[in-house]
């Protein structure tokens, strides 16, 4: 069995079996700590040099107590670029800061990123469909009203 057919059995025990969550996509809303921490236990992801990451992880400068998090500091680009990963084509790294990102837990090799919803893996975290809704989210979000007369104003 390699990692991506033991993705999609675990995906299959969590919807079908134990009827935990209905789709690949839900489990990696509420689930997705349990789902990589069962994912390491397959013989073939577990003997193969994977290993776990979070979203905060691949962060400097979190603020947080037992109940929220204040302030989600910036992406620690030099733990990131020493795994080959840049921001998207289209962004660059002061935008990426910017987006609030879900907080996730995927399994990575170093070189390609797994998750419930990415069984074939990809080659950045931020082409994890959990992130890519992130962001999706982040530039679709409407400029405020103010900023717009602001910018009228001045042309």
């Amino acid at each position: 069995m390699n990692i991506s057919q033991c993705i999609e059995d675990l995906v299959r025990k969590y919807v079908e079996v134990w009827r935990v969550a209905n789709t690949a996509e839900a489990i990696n809303n509420g689930y997705c700590m349990d789902f990589a921490d069962f994912l390491l236990k397959y013989p073939a992801v577990a003997n193969d040099g994977f290993f776990i990451m979070d979203s905060w992880a691949i962060r400097s400068g979190v603020v947080m107590d037992e109940y929220e998090v204040h302030d989600q500091g910036h992406l620690n680009w030099s733990l990131l670029e020493g795994y080959g990963i840049s921001p998207p084509s289209d962004m660059s790294q002061d935008d990426l800061d910017k987006v609030y990102f879900a907080y996730h837990v995927w399994v990575t090799n170093g070189y390609l990123h797994y998750d419930s919803e990415s069984p074939e893996g990809v080659a950045s975290p931020f082409d994890l469909p959990i992130f890519k809704r992130d962001i999706e989210r982040h530039l679709a979000k409407p400029v405020p009203a103010q900023t717009v007369t602001k910018a009228l104003r001045m042309s």
